[in-house]
């Protein structure tokens, strides 16, 4: 079960269970739109959506949360780094959210 904490200004919290460990994804965003499922969030110029998951972020000009399936889509400018590990670039990338980690997906 997610849940999902809207604390304003553009930041929510959405937590969850998995395996019996609640987790929690920070999302930073200009705007929000909510749809089957669905959230996407917007940045602005300067101020490209973020979301932070463990030592796993992202950031984007649009990112859209899949809830059931816990997945990411970011889409334009998109930048991510995990942990000690080099940050990558492309232009779209997709992850799912699985135990503690962000798994990149084709």
């Amino acid at each position: 079960m997610t849940y999902e904490i809207d604390v304003g200004d553009g930041i929510v919290f959405l937590y969850f269970q998995t395996e019996g460990v609640s987790l929690e994804l920070f999302v930073r965003y200009y705007s929000r739109r909510r749809s089957n499922g669905e959230r996407v969030y917007d940045g602005e110029f300067r101020n490209p959506v973020l979301v932070a998951f463990n030592l796993f972020t992202l950031t984007a000009d649009h990112v859209t949360y899949d809830i059931a399936s816990r997945t990411l889509l970011g889409t334009g400018n998109v930048t991510t780094a995990n942990g000690a590990g080099p940050s990558t670039h492309a232009n779209s990338m997709k992850f799912r959210i699985a135990n503690d980690r962000a798994f990149r997906l084709p």
